[in-house]
């Protein structure tokens, strides 16, 4: 989603949420001022790196405002993990609450 405008990021979505049983997988950023100083400092090393290639990061999210703008297009079953959750699922990690600000989300739309 980083990748693109927030009008084609919803007209997706609510397309994909128009189909009962349809569910997407994608990731999201959430912006700088949400991220400690090290989600700070890592965000903008790898903007600049994406930016230098022609892949500018666009888009990024709240994930209380996103979670409910998911809801209101009929997404019933929203699973938001962030980097700490990631870390713990996938790499089986401790959690932690690092605040960096990578989120990887899973929604479904059930009826």
């Amino acid at each position: 989603m980083p990748y693109l405008t927030r009008e084609a990021i919803f007209a997706t979505l609510g397309y994909i949420a128009g189909l009962a049983g349809s569910e997407v997988a994608c990731d999201y950023s959430e912006p700088a001022g949400n991220r400690g100083a090290a989600g700070r400092a890592t965000l903008a090393f790898y903007a600049a790196r994406v930016a230098a290639v022609v892949e500018p990061w666009i888009s990024f999210f709240v994930p209380d405002e996103l979670a409910k703008s998911l809801a209101d297009l009929g997404f019933d079953d929203i699973e938001d993990l962030d980097n700490g959750d990631i870390a713990a699922r996938f790499a089986k990690l401790p959690s932690t609450k690092s605040n960096s600000g990578g989120h990887i989300l899973r929604a479904r739309r059930s009826i």
